[in-house]
This record gives C-alpha cells, sequence and structure tokens, in this order.
C-alpha cells in the first residue's frame, strides 16, 4: 500500500481561504481569475483558460506602468491607487510579439503589486494561484459582495469551459 503523506488530507491555502471568481475576455486580457478572501482581499490572476496556459505563450516582460509607484502604509492602507474594474494593472509582453493587458476586474484600493514578476515573469504561469499572483486589491468592504455578482462562480466557469470543449471537438 502507498504512503499517504500529510498534505494530501488537507487542501492548500488558496483552497482553504480563497474562493475564485473569473472573467472571461475574448478581448486583449485573457480570461482572469479573482481570489476572494475571506478578510475581504481580492488577489488577482491570471484563469486556467487564460492563452498564456492553452497556447503555452512564453512570457518575456510584464509591464507594471505606473503601478510600480503604488504606496500603501499604515493600518487602513492609506495612500494605494484607487482601482475600477478596468483599471489597467500590467501588460503582459510575450516572445512572439503577443501581448495581454490585465485588469484590476474588482474595484478597491491596491494594495500591492507582485514585483517579483519583473525579474521571474514566468512565475506568472508556472504558480499563477501562488507565487505567480499580479496584484493586491482591498475593495471596500460594502461592495465586495456586489462585486462578485459581475463575476463567475468556479462552478459557472467550469460550466462554460466544458461546453468551450465540446464545440471544438
Amino acid at each position: 500500500m502507498d504512503k499517504m503523506r500529510i498534505v494530501d488530507f488537507f487542501p492548500c491555502i488558496w483552497e482553504r481561504y480563497y474562493t475564485p471568481y473569473f472573467v472571461v475576455d475574448q478581448s486583449n486580457s485573457g480570461d482572469q481569475c479573482i481570489l476572494f478572501h475571506s478578510n475581504g482581499i481580492c488577489v488577482i490572476t491570471i484563469a486556467p483558460s487564460h492563452p498564456l496556459f492553452t497556447k503555452e505563450k512564453e512570457i518575456d516582460s510584464i509591464d507594471f506602468q505606473s503601478r510600480l509607484n503604488n504606496q500603501v502604509f499604515g493600518r487602513w492602507k492609506k495612500g494605494g491607487q484607487f482601482m475600477k474594474p478596468e483599471s489597467t494593472l500590467c501588460l503582459i509582453k510575450c516572445k512572439d510579439g503577443t501581448q495581454f493587458t490585465m485588469y484590476s476586474r474588482v474595484q478597491g484600493t491596491l494594495i500591492e503589486i507582485n514585483k517579483s514578476l519583473i525579474d521571474n515573469p514566468s512565475l506568472l504561469v508556472k504558480k499563477p494561484w501562488s507565487d505567480g499572483y499580479i496584484a493586491v486589491i482591498l475593495p471596500p468592504l460594502h461592495k465586495s459582495e456586489n462585486q462578485k455578482k459581475n463575476l463567475l462562480s468556479l462552478e459557472n466557469y467550469q460550466k462554460l469551459e466544458k461546453m468551450k470543449i465540446s464545440c471544438t471537438t
């Protein structure tokens, strides 16, 4: 009988504390995932259906533009840039010349961008729901639940992806 590891019994951190929601976008950004933490924080990353995965694109660079100037301080996260759902977070440039514009997808204060992606952009594809996240945003508490209504739940996202697969086969 194979030995079970302790990690086989426990879900990873994002499965325990985050609820994934998705934006399916056929424009120049690709599909994105927003991980909502139980405390209201949102982690922005790419979805499994993003062309970086499905077409196995190789990332050349990630340009955060003016987002690198974001300065947050204090308990109430003062000074962070205010983001709207259509606010640009970064531009992903691939080695084949393709580019993807990544958006906030939620309204709130930009708490952090993942500066490690500048030196190691492959993290975005290798570990998208952990070390390869794009940004962290803190939505206003009274708007957090309302913003989820405009996004796809994991269940609806999976149904949509199954429909896409069945249509192409």
